[in-house]
């Protein structure tokens, strides 16, 4: 007969709602991942496809990094500030998504 371990589980009813808190928080922070770096060349790189994106008015597929986390999105480049150092996105027909340039983690048409 096997024994089924359930972890925290088992200690939950034993903890106070503060303790449970502080583990959650703790695990989040164990997910979070640390931004990476990006060398000169592929900003060079990422520059020439935002400025393709916006000439064609193609879809560009962009992972930013934002809270220790990384996310996926798609959609139509509106517009590239530079003053702001942010980009518009139109990811559906009403919903735009406006990405700050320092974010960007990998772009691809």
């Amino acid at each position: 007969m096997a024994i089924k371990d359930r972890g925290n589980i088992k200690w939950s009813s034993l903890m106070l709602t503060e303790h449970r808190r502080r583990l959650r928080n703790l695990k989040k922070e164990d997910e979070s991942i640390g931004k990476p770096e990006l060398d000169e060349q592929l900003l060079e790189d990422m520059n020439y496809i935002l400025h393709k994106a916006l000439h064609l008015k193609k879809e560009l597929k962009i992972v930013y990094f934002k809270e220790g986390r990384r996310y996926l999105i798609r959609g139509k480049l509106l517009k590239c500030d530079s003053f702001k150092k942010n980009i518009i996105i139109r990811i559906e027909k009403n919903i735009k998504k406006i990405i700050q340039l320092e974010d960007i983690i990998e772009l691809d048409l």
